[in-house]
């Protein structure tokens, strides 16, 4: 999976399971600019275990727009943590 807001971007480790569980958490500095008008963006690839002409199959793509979370203050500040760090 990668993680992508702006210029920031994060991998994660492959998934030990089948179904895909990361379980793991990621930090990114988001200003006032980047909260109304950033988007996050999550890439899910397939990285097979034996070599493919191509190491990584690019599965599918999600955006969240950050002005879009309900729920939230005007400014906010989130931090997402996880217990495998």
């Amino acid at each position: 999976m990668r993680v992508k807001m702006g210029s920031a971007q994060y991998f994660s480790r492959r998934a030990t399971s089948h179904h895909g569980d990361w379980n793991e958490g990621f930090v990114f500095i988001v200003s006032y600019h980047a909260q109304l008008f950033d988007t996050i963006e999550f890439d899910l690839y397939d990285k097979p275990k034996r070599h493919w002409p191509s190491k990584n199959k690019h599965i599918g793509k999600a955006k969240l727009k950050l002005s879009k979370l309900e729920g939230r203050d005007d400014i906010f500040v989130t931090q997402v943590v996880s217990d495998h760090m």
